[in-house]
């Protein structure tokens, strides 16, 4: 259904971050960098996107990616109910 959406409107951006959390869940992490790195495109201030990228990159192996997209993340919601656990996991990657 999810791909219908996005093949039907293609600058629908939640329907692609919904669609790359349907990939996270079944384990596909290219997949699911692919539609969420999309949704980030088409909405450069959609934070849950460069959250969930930051889950992803750092599930990757690509720490650099995790920390840019977490602290992305945190410039658009720096109060949200996420963002202290965002700031210990970019602490964490950095190595402090």
């Amino acid at each position: 259904m999810l791909n219908k959406a996005v093949f039907l409107k293609k600058d629908y951006s939640e329907a692609y971050l919904n669609l790359g959390v349907c990939y996270y869940k079944i384990n596909n992490l290219q997949k699911s960098k692919m539609t969420f790195e999309k949704a980030k495109e088409l909405d450069p201030e959609y934070a849950t996107a460069y959250f969930n990228l930051g889950i992803i990159y750092e599930k990757l192996n690509q720490t650099t990616s995790a920390i840019k997209n977490y602290e992305k993340y945190l410039q658009l919601m720096p109060y949200s109910d996420k963002s202290e656990n965002v700031r210990d996991w970019i602490r964490k990657l950095k190595g402090k």
